[in-house]
């Protein structure tokens, strides 16, 4: 069962390495990136090549974004399964379902990845839905479970995980102020999200990190 637990824990450091890394990775690659003037999705627009024809810049960049995303979802699913089973109390359980209704919005963004002028996308129509749910999710996971470790008594651990979701919500509500009121040169004020964008992903990925080496430890100290 301990190794088990190690096992579990270690899909919470292995999702968040695939999903910011290959997104990151993809900003790289992308030779019409831009964090001034682009979304971080505009990298996962469809772009009409065959999904092996990675020797193409854009391709290739889809290929690290969507997969990323895709990826980063289902790898941090059973690291919600140990966080559910190990929730102390109601909230702390409701913030380990609702992180992983998070993580089935992110890979739900690489699937449901935008059409472009190159090529249609299946499920473009659901690409805002998941992504608004995976952003408003990253604010409202690490809130809920955060005041079920108070709750339980980790009470600096619970205040650190709310004011992470509390710093993450407010950085986007000045984001779209700035957006709409500074960053207009390029004559569109509702593309210019990638920086908040990466932020909320730094944010829930840290925050599982932490929370998965706590975990890794305990099952370490049980083994021993």
């Amino acid at each position: 069962m301990t190794r088990l637990r190690r096992t579990l824990g270690a899909f919470g450091l292995a999702a968040p390495a695939a999903s910011i890394g290959l997104v990151f990775l993809a900003t790289l690659v992308d030779p019409k990136y831009s964090w001034a003037t682009r979304s971080l999705s505009s990298m996962g627009e469809s772009t009409g090549r065959s999904l092996l024809a990675v020797g193409d810049p854009n391709q290739l960049a889809w290929v690290l974004f969507n997969g990323g995303l895709f990826a980063g979802g289902l790898l941090g699913l059973p690291f919600v399964a140990l966080l559910f089973l190990d929730g102390r109390n109601l909230p702390e359980k409701i913030g380990a379902a609702w992180f992983g209704f998070a993580l089935v919005c992110m890979s739900g963004v690489g699937v449901a990845f935008l059409e472009s002028d190159a090529a249609p996308a299946p499920f473009d129509e659901l690409h805002f839905l998941f992504a608004a749910l995976l952003f408003f999710s990253i604010a409202i996971a690490p809130w809920i479970h955060g005041s079920g470790m108070a709750l339980a008594g980790d009470t600096r651990a619970g205040l650190a995980s709310i004011w992470l979701a509390n710093v993450y919500a407010v950085q986007w509500v000045v984001w779209i102020i700035l957006e709409a009121m500074v960053f207009t040169a390029d004559g569109d004020t509702w593309t210019y999200f990638a920086v908040p964008e990466f932020a909320g992903a730094l944010a829930i990925g840290g925050w599982a990190i932490w929370l998965a080496v706590g975990k890794v430890r305990e099952a370490s100290a049980g083994y021993t």
